[in-house]
């Protein structure tokens, strides 16, 4: 295959290809220019170094995150980040070993767009940081189990039941929040109750989005 083909795009996107297929260990330029079929040295020109290919690779996943409306309350801000977050974490395990040990860029901005999100929304700057904490802390641990602990291997659990089981974890969650804080959706949405907000089945992924992938 030619070099000229090469560009940063797609050697990040065989990069996110080589870790689903073969596992964080597998990430480096050699093996990477291997399965693009070009020299390591070709791909050095478009992406300086290993550092740089996991920016690149945490710019691609965390830019496809999706994101709450300007105006939702911080309760469907904060399901819509989660649901997308886990989805995104149960398609690419691999990938989010490789980030989270390495704490690039893109996931620190995503971090810190979520503290000023909740900010926007009434709380203060150690609420934030102390909500999204609990809320990030819950993502990491309960993906981690439901991708069969440390060692990888997929949960025993069927699609639906652990759909159940991080939603209902997540409301828990969120009823806690409100209860604790008294950080009820006021102005920024339709919901206003002031006890376990408003979802349409408990436990399950918002109207808005498709189910999570596996």
């Amino acid at each position: 295959m030619a070099t000229t083909t090469l560009s940063r795009e797609r050697i990040v996107d065989e990069a996110i290809a080589l870790l689903d297929d073969e596992g964080p260990d597998a990430l480096s330029m050699r093996r990477l220019a291997l399965r693009l079929g070009v020299s390591t040295m070709s791909t050095y020109h478009h992406i300086a170094d290993k550092e740089a290919l996991v920016e690149g690779i945490a710019d691609r996943i965390m830019g496809s995150l999706e994101r709450p409306a300007p105006d939702a309350s911080w309760p469907d801000a904060v399901r819509t980040l989660a649901w997308s977050f886990r989805s995104l974490t149960i398609e690419h395990p691999s990938v989010f070993r490789v980030l989270l040990g390495r704490r690039p860029n893109a996931l620190l901005r995503t971090a810190d767009d979520v503290r000023a999100l909740l900010e926007q929304r009434g709380f203060d700057e150690q609420e934030a940081l102390l909500v999204f904490r609990t809320f990030i802390r819950y993502l990491m641990g309960s993906t981690l189990v439901e991708l069969g602990g440390p060692g990888g291997g997929a949960s025993r659990s069927g699609k639906a039941a652990a759909e159940r089981q991080f939603g209902y974890g997540l409301e828990a969650i969120i009823a806690g929040v409100l209860a604790t804080t008294d950080r009820r959706p006021r102005q920024w949405g339709r919901r206003s109750s002031p006890n376990v907000p408003d979802a349409a089945t408990p436990g399950s992924p918002p109207h808005s989005r498709s189910s999570p992938s596996q």
